[in-house]
């Protein structure tokens, strides 16, 4: 919220009460009255260092989280908004104004982050190589990519099987077999020969 150009002043105010009269810190607060100011001159105009709003060729959508590693984040968040909701001796955390602020952050991002993750298991947001994928995800992706060549291997084997078996059938189909049925005439003609040797005796 400090770089949002309706909610960033406010915000910004928040951060410099926190550190005024702080040991240390109190004498080089500049005057209140030029918070605003400074605020506007860094966000909206831009002065003086660059920060990560200034970066070049990195937008939220460059790169995404796998399902495993967003189900992390929020269980990490649960865990925060479980520490600061809660009013218990001895930090009574959620009786101070920070505190509370800082809840309203956790829940915002935290659901941000649950449709990351809807998106995700839902196969909206297509992870690559490239995004954060975690362990699991790393192994299933390797896994998969191990099954689909075998796929293509045996696909490839049993097409080359499939062609030999193929080539058998038609060079036995052009095998010459005149030999035996010339020797199958010769054999008919001497049987007929021999009938009418006999028959005439």
């Amino acid at each position: 919220n400090l770089i949002d150009h309706t909610f960033g002043p406010v915000e910004n105010r928040k951060l410099a009460k926190a550190l005024e009269g702080k040991h240390g810190i109190d004498e080089y607060l500049i005057d209140e009255s030029i918070w605003e100011c400074i605020w506007t001159e860094l966000i909206i105009s831009k002065k003086g260092m660059k920060t990560f709003v200034d970066s070049d060729g990195i937008t939220k959508r460059d790169y995404n989280f796998s399902s495993e590693i967003l189900e992390k984040m929020m269980h990490e968040l649960d865990r925060l908004l479980t520490k600061y909701s809660t009013d218990i001796a001895p930090d009574y955390w959620f009786s101070k104004h920070a505190s509370k602020d800082l809840v309203e952050l956790l829940k915002a991002h935290k659901k941000s982050v649950k449709d990351e993750y809807d998106e995700v298991k839902l196969g909206g947001r297509k992870l690559t190589s490239n995004d954060f994928l975690g362990p699991r995800e790393r192994e299933r992706r390797t896994r998969t990519r191990k099954l689909r060549m075998l796929e293509a291997i045996l696909r490839e084997k049993g097409a080359e099987a499939h062609s030999r078996a193929l080539a058998d059938i038609e060079a036995k189909e052009k095998v010459d077999h005149s030999d035996f049925f010339n020797d199958l005439d010769k054999k008919l003609l001497l049987h007929r020969v021999d009938g009418h040797t006999k028959a005439a005796r």
